[in-house]
């Protein structure tokens, strides 16, 4: 029988674990799924999906399309009927074009841009183009070349206007550019993205870089460690996860987790439905003990020429029989360590949290990620390491800032310096008949040179763009 201090031990524990679980779902009860925009480029009709979307057709709204040349185009291939109904049209830019949608609410976007070079009147696998939004490029010099592949290219980024622009730039050489199916939606800013992460080198920690909600993000690797492929169908957030093994560097070190089926634990502080699915917290991969490995490494492929990317590490401790049962240490690129223990980190089993890193690759086309045994004096059992689930994102630079909407406004300034041409020739004619004097000509023109010399820089900056293609 309880005694009278642990009875108000034991209340005081479940008034505070309640009170954690109930400041979670008020957290999560403030975001709602949105119902757009989901666009289905090229498409005369709504099409409904597998995960319980409505892309709406974009020849049924008009206003999506803002400039430029466009075509809508259909997949000629009669042996594609198995085909999601996604990829059997597409929109075509012949001409420098965008979409343009407006933004009930300013904050953190998800924005997903899906591509198929199927047969059709245009050869598609022949285009080559560049993707801007926010003013950053999002693909630069980018490419179907294989018509079997149908990537879907991901992005996170903010959007504090109440217009949003998407463009597609057909490159010089290139005939055109093109897209099957565009998603742009809010998401919940907190679960996807820290305020601040410690920023690792191939030389091990170098302090901490602040302010990442406010940059731009492209999805380069999404894994479910020691589970099986995840699909939007069971993603909240309609993401995909890809399984594990081909990046594992000797698969013999580790072994999948038994699945557990009980109850997952959100707890505040701790990840939530929308930082992943259930079921990559319920799946794991840990250390194969019994055949005497003692570490384990992730090998994750990406581009040497994007420098930084935001790491998240997803773990749950579904192996350990109770808290504090053992520790173990994760280490990127073997020169960085963090001692990972549940109870420090989350104070409960089946518990999933989540670490973040900012890591700066240096030109190496590779992150690896290791899990090794702790010290054995932390031992309190068996030992052992775990890891749930990897995202890798490669942040956008600003020097990848780019001009294409300036084309815009340099159409713009071209109809203004027409104009103030004209303005130039009428006023010469009257300084001819001396109403005005050539003081006030002069004056006149000396702004619009220092317009044309800006014109000038932006094209210096667009003609230095850089590689931005993924690493698939």
């Amino acid at each position: 029988m309880l005694n009278s201090s642990s009875l108000i031990f034991f209340l005081v524990s479940l008034y505070l674990n309640l009170s954690s679980l109930q400041i979670l779902s008020l957290s999560e009860s403030n975001y709602k799924r949105p119902e757009k925009y989901f666009i289905a480029c090229g498409s005369k009709t709504n099409i409904t999906t597998k995960d319980s979307r409505t892309f709406i057709g974009d020849r049924t709204k008009t206003f999506f399309i803002s400039t430029g040349q466009s075509k809508p185009i259909i997949n000629t291939d009669e042996t594609s009927n198995d085909m999601s109904f996604l990829y059997k049209t597409a929109r075509v830019f012949e001409t420098p074009s965008s979409y343009e949608l407006e933004v009930d609410k300013k904050g953190t976007y998800m924005v997903r841009l899906h591509f198929y070079s199927f047969p059709s009147e245009f050869n598609l696998s022949q285009a080559v183009f560049d993707v801007v939004a926010s003013g950053y490029s999002l693909l630069s010099n980018f490419s179907v070349r294989k018509s079997s592949n149908r990537p879907i290219e991901e992005f996170i980024l903010p959007i504090k206007k109440e217009r949003f622009k998407l463009y597609f730039h057909p490159l010089k050489n290139s005939p055109l550019a093109f897209v099957n199916a565009i998603e742009v939606f809010l998401v919940p800013e907190e679960d996807l993205l820290p305020n601040s992460a410690q920023l690792i080198t191939s030389d091990g920690e170098r302090g901490n870089q602040s302010n990442l909600v406010s940059l731009v993000y492209r999805t380069i690797h999404r894994v479910n460690v020691g589970g099986d492929n995840i699909t939007s169908e069971s993603d909240l957030l309609w993401r995909t996860w890809l399984e594990d093994d081909g990046f594992l560097i000797n698969p013999k070190a580790t072994k999948k987790s038994e699945y557990y089926d009980g109850k997952v634990n959100f707890l505040s502080g701790g990840s939530t439905k929308y930082s992943a699915p259930e079921y990559v917290y319920r799946t794991g991969r840990e250390l194969n003990i019994e055949a005497n490995f003692f570490n384990a490494t992730w090998a994750f492929p990406v581009s040497k020429t994007a420098m930084k990317y935001l790491v998240r590490v997803h773990l749950c401790d579904i192996v350990g029989k109770s808290l504090s049962m053992f520790d173990f240490n994760l280490f990127i690129y073997n020169k960085f360590i963090k001692t990972i223990d549940a109870y420090d980190e989350i104070g409960n089993l089946q518990s999933p949290f989540h670490l973040d890193y900012v890591v700066d690759t240096n030109g190496c086309g590779f992150i690896n990620i290791s899990i090794v045994l702790g010290a054995e004096n932390n031992w309190s059992s068996v030992p052992n390491a775990y890891l749930n689930g990897v995202e890798i994102f490669e942040i956008v630079r600003i020097s990848s800032l780019v001009v294409l909407e300036s084309e815009e406004r340099q159409n713009g300034l071209v109809f203004g310096l027409g104009l103030c041409f004209a303005f130039v020739v009428i006023i010469g004619i009257l300084v001819n008949t001396k109403i005005v004097s050539f003081e006030f000509l002069y004056r006149g023109m000396s702004s619009d040179w220092l317009k044309i010399d800006e014109v000038e820089c932006a094209l210096r900056r667009r003609d230095g763009f850089e590689d931005n293609t993924s690493v698939t």
